[in-house]
């Protein structure tokens, strides 16, 4: 295990920014330049994987944390099972996290995408057009049966679900769930059906009980 300090959030912000990469984030909440939430949803937007623990005195932040799906939210003075405890679930999720690997025929080759990269997966033109939280795309061969059979060995070992008829989501990130869309973390809208919203509803909420250990 590595373990890097910061006193000011924007050091981090800069390394992250050149390319660093952590498995798991213990943040304040009070800091100079941008709060832990603040910072938090940065982080979510430049690795979507990341595990955040936020160890703060104030319990003013508690429910915008639960929206960025932090793990846990713990006030000072920190007790310490409580904190290792929450180090045990991020653990978890991080082990989770390195089985969901998979390899597609893209019209480039085959490329191989983690699964918690993917924000969500759209039928366009019969090909399956995986967009990533980088804003990046990969295009999938034409589907010579049908859009969910070209999905589904995914299923089995990720968080996507399917709203519509068009579309598979990753429930790690939604950020809001309406009664015809889902909108999610970097605002884009996309289309939930009826039939499928109880459903969808069901399974996000198993979702995030199963998140929080």
């Amino acid at each position: 295990m590595e373990i890097k300090s910061y006193f000011d959030p924007m050091e981090l912000v800069k390394d992250m920014k050149e390319g660093s990469r952590y498995d798991a984030c213990l943040l304040d909440i009070i800091m100079p330049e941008m709060n832990g939430i603040q910072l938090g949803k940065w982080i979510r937007q430049i690795n979507k994987g990341v595990s955040i623990i936020y160890l703060t005195s104030s319990r003013e932040f508690a429910f915008e944390a639960f929206g960025i799906h932090a793990v846990d939210y713990l006030e000072k003075p920190i007790v310490n099972e409580r904190l290792f405890f929450s180090i045990d679930i991020a653990y978890k999720i991080f082990l989770r996290q390195q089985k969901q690997q998979f390899s597609i025929n893209s019209k480039e080759g085959i490329r191989t995408l983690h699964i918690k990269d993917i924000m969500f997966i759209e039928n366009v033109s019969r090909c399956a057009v995986y967009m990533l939280c980088d804003g990046s795309s990969v295009i999938g061969i034409c589907n010579r049966s049908s859009f969910e059979k070209s999905v589904e060995p995914l299923l089995k070992c990720s968080n996507l679900i399917q709203c519509h008829k068009s579309f598979f989501v990753n429930m790690s990130y939604i950020r809001i769930l309406k009664a015809n869309k889902i909108v999610l973390d970097n605002e884009k809208e996309i289309p939930m059906s009826r039939e499928k919203a109880i459903v969808v509803k069901q399974e996000y909420l198993k979702y995030m009980v199963g998140n929080k250990g």
